[in-house]
């Protein structure tokens, strides 16, 4: 099978060259495809002369070098963007070694807190091979610290624990504290990217928390800015984070609304696959811009999935309390060698083992609401160990995408040597059902005729 590659050129031809200051130059460019040696081929037996170039579109106020199909242009930018709407918004949190700083349990933290008080500079630096001068600025820090803990949003449905001080180039090398003493408070947040790199759109989140950078992706360029709801003045008074020309215009198509109204409209919104696919190419280069509701009608439908969205994905629900998952044997706990295992090649040679003579480990779970139905997905075996796996996993939930990861992989590899407690195995079932549910609700927002 020939696989697509595509190479383009740019030429500077003498249109580009001689062209006065003021005006844009012409660009080229062609394209080849086929296997490496058939491009190869194909250069050898051409020059620049002989190339059929295509002339090049060149369009404000980017100027790609590349192709992009931008027909949907109008529609688009009709709707207001996130970081016009949201007034006061940065990027997150930044540490110089996280595994220093960002811990999984207060324990750890406390831990942390009390080897200042007990070894010197160099020995903590020695023990977290981490720079002296590091632990010399985290030391003179301390002081500033605003609590004994504080939670972060590290990565999704990944809540750990920190020390936080608003001062720059201590215990974090980038606080954000214009931000993040706003997510100190009662408050949410909407996360996203400025840019994708490596995938089409699906950076979008919600936080409770102050939040590290790399909460939606890991990917260079895509780091993730946090959009709060709310501003607290130091008196503990909150006003909304929003426009208000922009809100009073929605207000005027849909009556008065409340600022959740608004962040979970603008959630469901970027959860619609169709919006996703139809303006992908402009959901690459900057914020995203959403569409002004229609009418009061489909605005509250995108609401009431909005709100779902984020009470799941903040654990909120009494949905998540439903597992549709097992882990039904004994064992150590410990993570191992991850591996998920299609219903169709369950029991496969590798994982067999002694499972099968295993006791089986009681799981929790709330019945007091009727569960809902997963029958419709593939399902298979999430293995953490040679011996013991989450059963009855959907391969949507496996491989289900925020930002650029996989929570259902990413959680339990960030874990890798770890041993899983009770609450860490009924939160791993908590996260397969967000997954799925989250995957059932953004096909019902498709439903909605929006754009």
């Amino acid at each position: 099978m020939v696989k697509k590659t595509q190479t383009s050129e740019v030429s500077k031809t003498p249109e580009v060259l001689n062209s006065a200051q003021n005006k844009l130059g012409i660009v080229k460019f062609a394209e080849l495809y086929g296997r490496r040696n058939e491009k190869f081929e194909k250069m050898n037996e051409n020059n620049l002369n002989t190339i059929e170039w295509k002339e090049l579109e060149l369009t404000e106020p980017y100027y790609f070098f590349t192709k992009k199909d931008f027909k949907e242009k109008d529609g688009y930018e009709i709707g207001f963007k996130v970081d016009k709407l949201f007034t006061n918004y940065a990027s997150g949190v930044a540490t110089a070694k996280d595994s220093f700083i960002i811990k999984n349990s207060i324990k750890e933290i406390k831990d942390l807190k009390m080897s200042f008080e007990k070894y010197t500079d160099k020995e903590i630096a020695h023990k977290n091979n981490i720079n002296q001068k590091k632990v010399e600025l985290v030391r003179n820090d301390l002081s500033n610290v605003v609590d004994d803990y504080t939670q972060i949003l590290y990565r999704p449905f990944d809540i750990r624990y920190s020390l936080y001080s608003p001062t720059s180039d201590g215990i974090y090398q980038r606080p954000r504290p214009e931000i993040m003493k706003h997510m100190l408070k009662n408050n949410i947040a909407i996360l996203t990217c400025k840019k994708q790199t490596s995938f089409d759109f699906q950076h979008i989140y919600i936080s409770k928390n102050i939040t590290d950078r790399c909460a939606v992706s890991l990917q260079t360029g895509e780091v993730g800015y946090t959009f709060p709801l709310y501003l607290y003045s130091e008196d503990g008074t909150k006003v909304p984070n929003l426009n208000q020309e922009i809100w009073d215009k929605i207000n005027e198509t849909v009556g008065k609304t409340e600022p959740e109204e608004i962040l979970d409209y603008i959630y469901a919104v970027l959860h619609s696959p169709t919006y996703r696919k139809k303006y992908k190419e402009f959901l690459k280069i900057d914020f995203p811009r959403v569409p002004y509701p229609k009418d009061k009608k489909t605005f509250k439908e995108l609401v009431k999935y909005g709100t779902e969205l984020r009470k799941i994905h903040l654990l909120e629900s009494p949905k998540i309390n439903q597992f549709i998952t097992t882990f039904p044997v004994m064992g150590s706990d410990v993570v191992e060698k991850i591996k998920y295992i299609p219903k169709q090649s369950f029991r496969h040679a590798e994982f067999i083992s002694a499972s099968k003579k295993k006791t089986l480990k009681p799981v929790q779970s709330d019945t007091s609401q009727p569960r809902f139905d997963s029958d419709q997905h593939d399902k298979g075996e999430v293995w953490i160990n040679s011996e013991q796996y989450f059963g009855n996993v959907p391969e949507i939930a496996w491989n289900f995408y925020i930002g650029g990861y996989q929570p259902a992989r990413k959680w339990l590899k960030d874990r890798k040597g770890r041993t899983l407690t009770n609450q860490d195995i009924e939160h791993y079932q908590k996260i397969i059902v967000v997954l799925t549910e989250t995957d059932r609700i953004m096909k019902e927002i498709d439903k909605i005729k929006f754009i």
